[in-house]
Protein backbone atom coordinates (compact mmCIF):
# COMPACT_ATOMS: atom_id res chain seq x y z
CA UNK A 1 0.00 0.00 0.00
CA UNK A 2 1.07 3.26 -0.36
CA UNK A 3 2.21 5.81 1.89
CA UNK A 4 2.93 9.94 2.07
CA UNK A 5 6.26 11.08 2.76
CA UNK A 6 7.43 14.87 2.81
CA UNK A 7 7.61 16.50 -0.63
CA UNK A 8 4.33 15.90 -2.20
CA UNK A 9 6.03 12.47 -2.85
CA UNK A 10 4.38 8.69 -2.43
CA UNK A 11 6.18 5.55 -1.48
CA UNK A 12 5.81 1.95 -2.15
CA UNK A 13 7.94 -1.48 -1.58
CA UNK A 14 6.23 -4.80 -2.79
CA UNK A 15 7.56 -8.74 -2.26
CA UNK A 16 7.93 -10.99 -4.70
CA UNK A 17 4.19 -12.92 -3.27
CA UNK A 18 2.20 -10.17 -3.96
CA UNK A 19 1.44 -8.03 -6.63
CA UNK A 20 2.47 -4.78 -7.37
CA UNK A 21 -0.29 -2.42 -6.32
CA UNK A 22 0.69 0.80 -7.74
CA UNK A 23 0.22 2.41 -11.29
CA UNK A 24 4.27 2.65 -11.76
CA UNK A 25 5.30 -0.37 -10.29
CA UNK A 26 3.08 -2.68 -12.53
CA UNK A 27 4.51 -0.75 -15.45
CA UNK A 28 7.72 -0.88 -14.41
CA UNK A 29 7.75 -4.85 -13.83
CA UNK A 30 6.99 -4.76 -17.78
CA UNK A 31 9.38 -2.70 -18.40
CA UNK A 32 12.02 -5.06 -16.89
CA UNK A 33 10.52 -8.11 -18.48
CA UNK A 34 11.24 -7.10 -22.00
CA UNK A 35 14.50 -7.03 -22.59
CA UNK A 36 17.23 -8.57 -25.17
CA UNK A 37 15.79 -8.99 -28.83
CA UNK A 38 15.06 -12.41 -30.23
CA UNK A 39 16.02 -14.65 -33.63
CA UNK A 40 13.53 -13.21 -36.23
CA UNK A 41 10.25 -14.95 -37.39
CA UNK A 42 10.69 -17.55 -39.85
CA UNK A 43 7.57 -17.12 -42.31
CA UNK A 44 6.69 -20.81 -41.82
CA UNK A 45 3.61 -22.43 -40.17
CA UNK A 46 2.18 -20.79 -37.11
CA UNK A 47 3.97 -21.68 -34.46
CA UNK A 48 2.22 -23.31 -31.40
CA UNK A 49 0.97 -21.31 -28.29
CA UNK A 50 3.59 -22.78 -26.28
CA UNK A 51 6.66 -22.13 -29.01
CA UNK A 52 4.73 -18.31 -28.56
CA UNK A 53 5.21 -17.87 -25.08
CA UNK A 54 8.77 -19.34 -25.55
CA UNK A 55 9.93 -17.10 -27.63
CA UNK A 56 8.40 -14.49 -25.82
CA UNK A 57 10.03 -15.33 -22.68
CA UNK A 58 13.73 -15.96 -24.58
CA UNK A 59 13.17 -12.12 -25.89
CA UNK A 60 13.48 -11.07 -22.30
CA UNK A 61 16.38 -13.03 -21.67
CA UNK A 62 18.10 -12.70 -18.28
CA UNK A 63 17.13 -8.95 -16.43
CA UNK A 64 19.57 -7.79 -14.24
CA UNK A 65 20.06 -8.54 -10.91
CA UNK A 66 19.37 -4.61 -9.98
CA UNK A 67 17.97 -1.96 -12.44
CA UNK A 68 16.41 1.76 -12.20
CA UNK A 69 14.57 4.15 -14.32
CA UNK A 70 12.75 7.47 -14.55
CA UNK A 71 8.77 7.31 -15.76
CA UNK A 72 7.06 10.61 -17.12
CA UNK A 73 3.64 10.16 -16.94
CA UNK A 74 0.94 12.31 -18.58
CA UNK A 75 -2.62 11.04 -17.27
CA UNK A 76 -5.68 12.67 -19.04
CA UNK A 77 -9.68 12.07 -17.74
CA UNK A 78 -12.00 13.85 -19.35
CA UNK A 79 -10.84 17.27 -19.78
CA UNK A 80 -8.20 17.22 -17.11
CA UNK A 81 -4.46 16.54 -17.17
CA UNK A 82 -1.77 15.71 -15.16
CA UNK A 83 1.90 15.72 -15.67
CA UNK A 84 3.97 13.33 -13.35
CA UNK A 85 7.14 11.62 -12.84
CA UNK A 86 8.47 8.08 -10.52
CA UNK A 87 11.68 7.30 -9.86
CA UNK A 88 11.81 3.63 -9.91
CA UNK A 89 13.76 0.43 -8.63
CA UNK A 90 14.20 -3.19 -8.97
CA UNK A 91 16.30 -5.66 -7.26
CA UNK A 92 15.44 -9.25 -7.95
CA UNK A 93 11.61 -9.31 -7.04
CA UNK A 94 11.66 -6.26 -5.15
CA UNK A 95 10.42 -3.40 -6.67
CA UNK A 96 10.17 0.58 -5.29
CA UNK A 97 9.25 3.59 -6.32
CA UNK A 98 8.47 6.97 -5.61
CA UNK A 99 5.79 9.00 -7.44
CA UNK A 100 6.34 12.80 -7.28
CA UNK A 101 3.21 15.18 -7.88
CA UNK A 102 1.30 12.64 -8.86
CA UNK A 103 -2.90 13.24 -8.58
CA UNK A 104 -4.24 11.01 -5.12
CA UNK A 105 -7.15 9.24 -6.98
CA UNK A 106 -5.01 6.79 -9.25
CA UNK A 107 -6.96 3.38 -8.91
CA UNK A 108 -4.90 0.62 -7.53
CA UNK A 109 -6.53 -1.88 -9.51
CA UNK A 110 -5.88 -0.18 -12.96
CA UNK A 111 -2.34 0.28 -11.76
CA UNK A 112 -1.61 -3.52 -11.30
CA UNK A 113 -3.40 -4.61 -14.34
CA UNK A 114 -0.21 -3.28 -16.51
CA UNK A 115 1.47 -6.08 -14.96
CA UNK A 116 -0.29 -8.71 -16.55
CA UNK A 117 0.35 -7.57 -19.84
CA UNK A 118 3.97 -9.26 -19.69
CA UNK A 119 4.19 -11.38 -16.52
CA UNK A 120 0.94 -13.05 -16.20
CA UNK A 121 1.02 -15.38 -19.70
CA UNK A 122 1.55 -18.00 -16.92
CA UNK A 123 -1.57 -17.25 -15.44
CA UNK A 124 -3.79 -17.81 -18.47
CA UNK A 125 -4.93 -20.50 -20.40
CA UNK A 126 -4.26 -19.57 -24.26
CA UNK A 127 -5.26 -20.11 -27.31
CA UNK A 128 -4.01 -18.89 -31.06
CA UNK A 129 -6.77 -16.75 -32.43
CA UNK A 130 -5.25 -15.02 -35.31
CA UNK A 131 -2.48 -14.03 -37.90
CA UNK A 132 -2.09 -10.63 -38.70
CA UNK A 133 0.18 -9.60 -41.26
CA UNK A 134 1.03 -6.03 -41.08
CA UNK A 135 3.95 -4.37 -43.39
CA UNK A 136 6.76 -6.88 -43.09
CA UNK A 137 5.78 -8.35 -40.06
CA UNK A 138 3.45 -10.80 -38.78
CA UNK A 139 1.78 -10.61 -35.59
CA UNK A 140 0.39 -13.56 -33.28
CA UNK A 141 -2.74 -12.39 -31.69
CA UNK A 142 -3.14 -14.74 -28.05
CA UNK A 143 -6.21 -14.46 -26.94
CA UNK A 144 -6.91 -15.66 -22.44
CA UNK A 145 -8.93 -16.89 -19.95
CA UNK A 146 -7.56 -16.75 -15.93
CA UNK A 147 -6.28 -19.64 -14.45
CA UNK A 148 -7.10 -17.77 -11.13
CA UNK A 149 -9.33 -15.44 -9.30
CA UNK A 150 -8.95 -12.11 -9.25
CA UNK A 151 -7.15 -9.98 -11.80
CA UNK A 152 -8.05 -9.85 -15.71
CA UNK A 153 -11.15 -11.82 -16.35
CA UNK A 154 -9.49 -12.20 -19.51
CA UNK A 155 -7.95 -10.58 -22.52
CA UNK A 156 -5.83 -11.17 -25.90
CA UNK A 157 -2.14 -9.74 -26.68
CA UNK A 158 -0.89 -9.25 -29.96
CA UNK A 159 3.17 -10.78 -30.52
CA UNK A 160 5.19 -9.79 -33.04
CA UNK A 161 7.02 -12.49 -34.86
CA UNK A 162 10.08 -10.68 -35.75
CA UNK A 163 10.67 -9.39 -32.35
CA UNK A 164 8.74 -12.26 -30.07
CA UNK A 165 7.81 -8.93 -28.18
CA UNK A 166 4.35 -8.29 -26.82
CA UNK A 167 3.40 -4.91 -28.70
CA UNK A 168 0.11 -4.55 -27.67
CA UNK A 169 -3.15 -5.90 -24.99
CA UNK A 170 -6.35 -5.87 -23.98
CA UNK A 171 -7.45 -6.67 -20.86
CA UNK A 172 -11.02 -7.24 -19.50
CA UNK A 173 -11.58 -5.57 -15.78
CA UNK A 174 -14.77 -5.05 -13.56
CA UNK A 175 -13.86 -1.65 -14.11
CA UNK A 176 -13.44 -1.74 -17.68
CA UNK A 177 -11.40 -2.56 -20.79
CA UNK A 178 -7.46 -2.21 -20.47
CA UNK A 179 -5.48 -1.21 -23.93
CA UNK A 180 -2.17 -0.91 -23.62
CA UNK A 181 0.52 -0.41 -26.57
CA UNK A 182 4.10 -0.60 -26.04
CA UNK A 183 7.38 0.44 -28.27
CA UNK A 184 10.89 -0.34 -26.96
CA UNK A 185 14.61 0.62 -27.51
CA UNK A 186 18.12 -0.82 -27.01
CA UNK A 187 20.14 0.03 -23.84
CA UNK A 188 23.18 -1.64 -23.11
CA UNK A 189 22.59 -4.68 -25.15
CA UNK A 190 19.06 -4.77 -23.17
CA UNK A 191 15.46 -4.49 -24.97
CA UNK A 192 13.58 -2.12 -22.62
CA UNK A 193 10.29 0.35 -22.81
CA UNK A 194 10.41 3.28 -24.84
CA UNK A 195 7.08 4.50 -24.58
CA UNK A 196 3.46 3.18 -23.21
CA UNK A 197 0.07 4.30 -24.37
CA UNK A 198 -2.72 3.09 -22.22
CA UNK A 199 -6.44 3.80 -21.74
CA UNK A 200 -9.49 2.60 -19.94
CA UNK A 201 -12.68 2.23 -21.69
CA UNK A 202 -15.34 2.76 -18.82
CA UNK A 203 -13.70 5.60 -16.89
CA UNK A 204 -12.62 7.52 -19.92
CA UNK A 205 -8.75 7.92 -19.02
CA UNK A 206 -5.99 7.95 -20.97
CA UNK A 207 -2.35 7.01 -19.54
CA UNK A 208 1.35 7.65 -21.78
CA UNK A 209 4.60 6.61 -19.77
CA UNK A 210 7.55 7.24 -21.48
CA UNK A 211 10.99 5.91 -19.85
CA UNK A 212 14.47 6.95 -19.56
CA UNK A 213 17.65 7.28 -17.42
CA UNK A 214 18.43 3.72 -17.21
CA UNK A 215 20.57 2.43 -14.68
CA UNK A 216 21.31 -1.42 -14.62
CA UNK A 217 23.60 -3.58 -12.10
CA UNK A 218 26.90 -4.62 -13.18
CA UNK A 219 26.59 -1.60 -16.06
CA UNK A 220 28.82 1.65 -16.12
Amino acid sequence: RWSMVAGGERRAAVGATRPVRALLGAACALAVLCTLLAAPGTGAAAPSVDEVVLNVRGAAGVRPEAMRFRQDITLEVLFLRWNFHADVTRSGDRVELVLHNAPGFIDEDVSASLLEVSEGLDHFDLRLVDEIRRGGDVVYVLQGVPRREGGARGGRIWVNARTWLVEKAELEYPWGMLEVEQTFQNINGYTVLREQKASVSRLGARMTVRYSDYWFAGGE
